[in-house]
């Protein structure tokens, strides 16, 4: 989950907030995945190669992706 991504979307959803929490579902079946503060764990190596970015440099991503173009 990308933050900066999930908080752009918020702003152009109208929200003009800092993100505080991510939910995911509705009402009382409404899961907590992340709020601030809390500590996650480091993905497992099966994770990062399934979900991982290829480049390791998060400088590299942030210099070339725009958000249009697909990871290679």
């Amino acid at each position: 989950m990308d933050l900066e991504v999930c908080g752009a979307w918020a702003r152009a959803s109208g929200v003009d907030e800092e993100l505080t929490h991510i939910w995911i579902g509705q009402g009382e079946d409404a899961i907590l995945l992340w709020e601030k503060g809390m500590d996650l764990p480091a993905a497992s190596a099966a994770d990062e190669a399934q979900w991982g970015f290829r480049e390791a440099s998060a400088a590299y991503w942030k210099a070339h992706y725009s958000g249009t173009e697909t990871v290679p």
